[in-house]
């Protein structure tokens, strides 16, 4: 019994172990051949924060290497001019994902305008899509013969209901899908886009 639990616990050291290696940002040889700028320069483009870089300090001090940190900033401020465009907020906001504050003051405003309505545009058709599916539902219960009367009259109000709530969020969609933030001139004399800050829940994944 003794032998049996040791070797269970054994088990999960490893896989414990095992895990954690595959946490590492980065493996043994790639920290060997490391181009600094070019790491910093993808996690730039992929709108890595800034606690990344400390994640590959951890995995490659494993190995005795320590990377560059000045060529990781330069090769990541370059990745975040690609990041950082009004088609990839949009891309960002329409896909769900959050962003994390990474882009430059100069460049987040264009970011920021598009990557809102895009996140408007991702709510509005997950909103279509739940609707669409309560709707089969109650559809099914309408066009079951076990539906007494009674319960048929008030399936007919709620499909009636759901059916107006998704025509007036698939014109919102189609009214956000064709929306442009207005363009302005900033400081620099370049054009940026007039745009509020998203709040927390806009920011939301």
């Amino acid at each position: 019994m003794k032998s049996r639990v040791f070797n269970v616990k054994l088990l999960l050291l490893g896989l414990l172990v095992m895990g954690l290696s595959g946490c590492a940002s980065l493996s043994e040889e790639e920290c060997k051949v490391a181009d600094w700028q070019d790491i910093g320069r993808r996690d730039g483009e992929k709108g890595e924060k800034t606690d990344r870089f400390y994640n590959h300090v951890k995995a490659c001090s494993e190995y005795g290497i320590k990377p560059d940190r000045n060529l990781y900033n330069q090769g990541r401020e370059t990745g975040l001019k690609a990041y950082c465009t009004p088609d990839n907020g949009r891309r960002m906001g329409e896909s769900g994902r959050s962003y994390g504050r990474v882009c430059p003051k100069g460049l987040e405003r264009g970011f920021l305008a598009q990557y809102k309505i895009g996140k408007k545009i991702y709510g509005l058709k997950s909103e279509i899509r739940s609707l669409s599916n309560e709707i089969a539902r109650v559809e099914k219960s309408m066009d079951d013969p076990k539906t007494n009367r009674v319960d048929q009259v008030k399936l007919r109000y709620k499909f009636k209901e759901l059916t107006k709530k998704k025509s007036d969020k698939e014109r919102d969609l189609a009214l956000a899908e064709n929306q442009s933030p207005a363009p302005i001139t900033g400081n620099s004399g370049g054009n940026s886009y007039r745009s509020t800050p998203p709040s927390a829940s806009d920011l939301a994944k």
